[in-house]
């Protein structure tokens, strides 16, 4: 099976260029690392035993060629041929094994070790190879394991993987299948030409050919083999980008918690005091003593008052609110949040010295919120303030505006740090700043149209708060609120439907809503509510409805009567302890529906709820009233 013609010599080369070929391809998978890839390291022995199979053979027809076919020593049947084509033999069967090994892995399919038994079956397998030492019954010889490799390793590689298009495993499972087909035919020609059928037939031309269409299936096989690796780092890409995102999701929850329990920590911090008042003088509302439960149950409704500030101030955060601004005096102001802060001072042997501030330094401004921004200005000055020295207090008029200034002695604030000290959770004590003070401050101080800026004192910080100035004089609309309560909020025989899951909430509005005549139904639900006011009918001059319910939700109840008896919602007003849910702002700025925050003011309360009725009776009002995502008047 030996041509020296122009076909001949044209197979000849072709059997080199497929040994270069194996070898290059082999240089280019030791070049890819394989570390993500175990399969690899099969696929290279796979084609490293091939490019040694090819050379052995290429090596045993150059020596033919060159000594000619008459050589004896070169003929079919003695050593050296035997020799090469043993060595031809057990690599071709070396590539198919390693080959369909590289694929069982790429498919997550066991497969076995090579080992021992591997290595001996295969040297056996050459040395009858080279036994038998003659080319058309190597060929036949080969048939039965590439034809059953072929299709075994195109089944595997065939079926495309979920989310991944396998372009090169596509490819290389064809030019395997492809291998298979003509290795059959190789058979059919070999035994065509054994029997002396049409030396010049198709077979024939097939047989002389075959190192020709080995060479052309082989570079098809490296492309896909390239394409292989190609999707293989594509589809590493996607991975680390998808574990990459992962990590990044897992950063970001991770900062949220360590938010989260800042915040927690910060409204701990918050509370905690006034929590201990409250439980610490709840015992003394079981003394005889009149006057000491009187003064027990003083203190609890002013801390009580206190925790319902601290919650709204911190919710300044959260969600924007208009302040409601009075005059505010701030020589009167100054001194009283001075007095409420004393005992602190002295604990820390500091002194506190306030200048002399003139009678008409007069602000308009929210007074809680005002009290805050002081608040947190000199608790944040005596944190940083060392024992036995002395914190500075100064108000200064000017023709439009009022500035406060409070310094420390501290160690000041550094130049980097003072773009961020007013951010949300962002503090440089260790163990007792919570980030919430300044931030709620500038805030504040922002949503009344000042500025707020911290700089260099003569020692330590020292904040400055410029704010507008105020009107001089008596406020039409600065009546005492406590004066006018009961007769502004006295309704006659109107009556109201409170719409909680908790017990307590709707009793603490009927208590407060009988003291100002109002005749009470409750409702535990939102279902149990639409029944009376939709299947029974029931007329009802207000309506207060919690947001957040088991089932049936605020948001719904609104949604059915929107679509029932719209002429209910301009009566309702509606409570939650949400402070700053994304749902409950969209729904006040769609439906502009009146919604107080828990915990609420009682008489502003009654207060929007008796104009509902005032609303209903005139017959105008609308289907909601203004709305500023927190306590408001309708």
């Amino acid at each position: 099976m030996v041509f020296v013609d122009t076909v001949g010599f044209f197979a000849f080369v072709c059997l080199w260029m497929q040994a270069a070929l194996a070898g290059c391809l082999l240089a280019f998978l030791f070049v890819v690392t394989a570390d993500r890839m175990p399969w690899l390291i099969r696929l290279r022995l796979a084609i490293g035993v091939l490019a040694l199979g090819f050379f052995a053979i290429a090596t045993r027809f150059t020596l033919l060629f060159q000594d000619g076919p008459d050589s004896g020593a070169l003929r079919d049947g003695q050593l050296i041929p035997g020799v090469l084509y043993g060595v031809y033999v057990t690599a071709k069967l070396g590539f198919w094994w390693f080959l369909l090994g590289a694929i069982a892995s790429i498919r997550g399919r066991l497969w076995p070790r090579f080992g021992w038994l591997g290595a001996v079956l295969l040297f056996g397998c050459g040395v009858v190879a080279g036994c038998v030492n003659v080319v058309d019954q190597l060929v036949l010889a080969q048939v039965p394991a590439v034809v059953m490799a072929g299709f075994y390793g195109a089944a595997m590689l065939w079926p495309v993987r979920p989310g991944r298009a396998d372009v090169g495993h596509r490819v290389v499972a064809v030019v395997l299948a492809a291998m298979a087909c003509l290795w059959l035919l190789y058979a059919v020609a070999v035994v065509c030409q054994a029997f002396g059928i049409a030396q010049s037939s198709l077979w024939v031309v097939v047989l002389r050919n075959n190192s020709v269409w080995d060479f052309l299936l082989q570079v098809v096989f490296a492309i896909g083999i390239v394409t292989m690796m190609m999707d293989g780092a594509n589809a590493e890409l996607g991975r680390a980008q998808h574990e990459r995102d992962l990590l990044q999701e897992r950063v970001e929850q991770d900062e949220k918690l360590r938010a989260l329990s800042t915040l927690v920590a910060g409204a701990a911090h918050e509370i905690n005091n006034p929590l201990t008042s409250i439980l610490g003088f709840s015992d003394q509302l079981m003394m005889e003593d009149p006057e000491a439960r009187r003064h027990a149950a003083r203190v609890i409704q002013e801390q009580a008052v206190r925790c319902r500030h601290i919650v709204k101030r911190m919710s300044v955060l959260t969600h924007a609110r208009e302040p409601r601004p009075r005059r505010v005096e701030m020589r009167e102001f100054v001194q009283r949040v001075v007095r409420g802060l004393a005992p602190q001072f002295e604990a820390a042997n500091v002194r506190l010295h306030v200048a002399e501030i003139a009678s008409d330094c007069v602000v308009r401004a929210e007074p809680a919120a005002l009290d805050q921004i002081l608040t947190v200005l000199l608790v944040n000055a005596l944190q940083a303030a060392p024992p036995d020295t002395t914190i500075w207090v100064d108000v200064v008029a000017a023709e439009e505006s009022i500035t406060l200034v409070v310094e420390d002695e501290g160690l000041g604030v550094p130049e980097a740090d003072r773009a961020r000290v007013f951010e949300p959770l962002f503090t440089t004590k260790v163990g007792t700043g919570s980030g919430l003070g300044l931030a709620v401050a500038s805030t504040l101080v922002r949503a009344h149209g000042g500025t707020i800026r911290v700089v260099d004192g003569v020692v330590g910080a020292r904040f400055v708060v410029m704010l507008p100035r105020g009107e001089h004089g008596p406020d039409a609309h600065d009546s005492d609120p406590v004066l006018e309560t009961d007769e502004r909020l006295r309704v006659r025989g109107a009556r109201m439907l409170v719409i909680d899951d908790e017990p307590l909430v709707r009793e603490s509005i009927r208590r407060h809503a009988l003291a100002a005549g109002w005749q009470v139904d409750e409702s535990d639900s939102a279902e149990g509510a639409l029944r009376r006011l939709l299947e029974q009918n029931e007329r009802f001059d207000a309506v207060a409805c919690d947001l957040r319910m088991p089932g049936l939700s605020g948001f719904d109840l609104y949604e059915r009567l929107a679509t029932d008896a719209p002429d209910l919602l301009r009566r309702m007003v509606f409570i939650t302890g949400d402070l700053a849910s994304e749902e409950a702002a969209q729904f006040a700025e769609r439906t502009q529906a009146p919604i107080f925050t828990k915990p609420f003011d009682y008489p502003e309360l009654l207060d929007c709820l008796r104009g509902r009725v005032t609303a209903e009776s005139v017959g105008g009002g609308s289907s909601g009233g203004d709305s500023t995502g927190g306590d408001q008047a309708c």
